[in-house]
């Protein structure tokens, strides 16, 4: 009699589950309610920390492979899914979706909620959350559920959506950081306002930087390479690529004495077409 009445052993010492090496392997799920006059599921990935938390009309089996279903189709569909013992969860209709999807149903211990931790703990924080905000239960929960998955995890140091999706998300709160990209953009516009860049057209005569001497000499377009580059010709026949910024046009005064000192234009390059100053 006094074995049989004897007070309970020390609780065991903590067994955590296997970290999962990808996003929705293993998910862990679990009903929360009557809250707030409602039946909820809550799952949660054992990955990402990631929570979906979805709106029961009640707590049957068809209702919560509705539910997954659902999810299953944004998500993809995990190879593990750890519940309690709760009748729906084992029943004939639960079972069979499980197999048909390859899906792998783990059964916590009975009496033992703390051995799924996941979903209890996200349970919690579901509960004590949403109870503190205000308005409607959907509009409560839609903002609880923003606020979790933008939220950095303490064991991973990422957020849930980072881990899940690869990428933020946007949040009110995002509004607040100047954006880079528009900063330089309005640089750039003010940079180029009302300087439109010098252009030429073919068979221009022109005067191009050369380098090596540092003086100008007179060149020819022979092909636009670019918005700001061409390709021009010497007087001794070589062609050049140069930078709008290495050329320039003749002046009146320059033209006239390169056609009457070297007769550039009737000469070299046969034609009598006029440029402009």
């Amino acid at each position: 009699m006094c074995q049989m009445n004897r007070p309970s052993p020390s609780k065991a010492h903590l067994h955590p589950w296997e970290y999962p090496s990808r996003p929705w392997a293993r998910i862990h799920i679990d009903h929360a309610g009557p809250f707030m006059g409602k039946m909820f599921l809550v799952v949660i990935d054992a990955h990402s920390k990631w929570i979906d938390v979805e709106i029961l009309n009640s707590t049957s089996a068809v209702s919560t492979i509705i539910k997954l279903r659902s999810l299953f189709a944004t998500h993809g569909i995990p190879e593990q899914l750890v519940s309690d013992n709760g009748s729906d969860f084992q029943s004939e209709e639960f079972k069979q979706f499980t197999t048909q999807n390859g899906i792998k149903h783990i059964f916590t211990s009975p009496y033992h909620p703390s051995s799924n931790g996941f979903a209890e703990r996200a349970v919690q924080t579901f509960k004590s959350t949403v109870v503190k905000m205000d308005g409607p239960i959907d509009v409560r929960l839609s903002r609880f559920l923003l606020q979790y998955r933008v939220t950095p995890q303490t064991t991973t140091g990422l957020s849930p959506s980072q881990l899940l999706m690869g990428r933020k998300i946007r949040t009110c709160l995002d509004a607040l950081h100047r954006d880079m990209s528009e900063d330089v953009e309005k640089k750039q516009e003010k940079l180029i306002s009302g300087k439109e860049p010098r252009k030429f057209k073919l068979d221009d005569l022109l005067f191009a930087k050369n380098f090596h001497e540092s003086m100008w000499i007179p060149v020819k377009v022979t092909k636009i390479t670019g918005p700001l580059s061409y390709e021009v010709t010497t007087e001794s026949g070589m062609t050049l690529r140069c930078h709008v910024d290495h050329l320039r046009r003749f002046s009146e005064e320059s033209q006239k004495y390169i056609i009457n000192s070297r007769g550039l234009v009737n000469n070299r390059y046969h034609t009598s077409r006029k440029t402009s100053t």
